[in-house]
């Protein structure tokens, strides 16, 4: 019953508590990769990619540019619809070192349907305070990570676009062992997630929640380099839409880097009938959540400094796209 898909989490604690989560149809793994491994190739990046190291990373550099054309190939892979008619422009990167490199671009080859959910979480007052009391940090993460998946997946699928859940990939957890004293309960998420899924919704036999480095350079036995690449990506994804919504500052570097994710931002306030006929209907979730009066609340993720909407730069999306 329905595509099979995968779905790679990251997480941030800077501002809120931020989960994201990337789901890849099965399917459309080998086109995305290529894109991912072709902009490595021009831009000579053979690092892990992480949107923290783009606070001060110069146009010049292959970091820079690596992440740039990630950003463009990740929100380009949410195309839902109309490819021939409204295919998604991509900046594939440049080469590094270079004063005026050859800017490289290229068109979304196929649909690939990805899905993008990012929710902050409010938590000014820590995770202890914000979310369920009398209950540790961990468990309150782990609460929310569910929460948050559950909603992501009950939105972007219904009866007649079923879907089956393959693995569920999170960016480690020997972290969580260090702060917490324990792992990542993840046979208790897995159970309630099946409990609590609606009947377009079903699970592969053999679907697990799997702690995978993102740093595929330091992979361990068993894990998979491919998976990685679509962890880096999640992790670059959040990373834009909360230097948008949360961390905006004027003249960094970011602002060109994650400019596709304010371009989403800025579709995530339009109205339900305008989405409907846009090439990205119900590919992505930006929200945040709190609790008000003992009862979650929800709202969409705004673009953080108004200034900013009254940016010129056009995206790739714009340049085949008016709404």
């Amino acid at each position: 019953m329905g595509e099979i898909v995968d779905v790679y989490h990251d997480e941030c604690k800077e501002g809120g508590y931020w989960h994201g989560f990337f789901v890849v149809p099965r399917k459309a793994r080998a086109d995305l990769l290529s894109l991912l491994n072709k902009s490595r190739k021009i831009t000579k990046l053979s690092s892990s990619l992480h949107y923290v190291n783009t606070s001060k990373a110069k146009k010049t550099q292959g970091v820079y540019l690596a992440t740039k054309a990630w950003t463009s190939i990740g929100t380009a892979s949410l195309q839902q619809q109309k490819l021939e008619t409204l295919p998604s422009g991509l900046f594939l990167g440049a080469s590094p070192g270079v004063k005026r490199p050859r800017m490289n671009y290229g068109l979304l080859p196929s649909l690939m349907k990805c899905k993008l959910s990012v929710v902050k979480i409010r938590n000014e007052d820590g995770i202890d305070k914000m979310f369920y009391r009398g209950i540790n940090d961990l468990r309150n993460i782990e609460i929310t990570f569910r929460m948050a998946l559950q909603g992501a997946l009950h939105r972007f699928y219904d009866q007649d676009d079923q879907v089956k859940i393959g693995n569920i990939y999170i960016d480690g957890d020997e972290h969580y062992k260090g702060l917490y004293k324990r792992e990542f309960d993840t046979k208790d998420i897995m159970g309630r997630l099946k409990i609590k899924a609606r009947d377009y919704i079903s699970f592969s036999e053999d679907s697990r929640i799997i702690p995978q480095r993102s740093d595929h350079n330091k992979i361990e036995k068993n894990q998979n380099y491919d998976d990685s690449q679509f962890l880096q990506m999640c992790d670059i994804l959040i990373g834009g839409v909360r230097f948008y919504s949360a961390k905006y500052a004027k003249g960094s570097s970011r602002c060109d880097i994650s400019f596709p994710c304010k371009v989403l931002l800025e579709k995530n306030q339009e109205s339900f009938a305008r989405m409907e006929e846009s090439r990205f209907f119900n590919s992505f979730l930006l929200s945040e959540a709190w609790i008000e009066n003992g009862e979650w609340q929800f709202s969409n993720l705004k673009i953080m400094d108004k200034e900013v909407n009254k940016s010129k730069q056009k995206s790739l999306f714009d340049k085949y796209e008016k709404s």
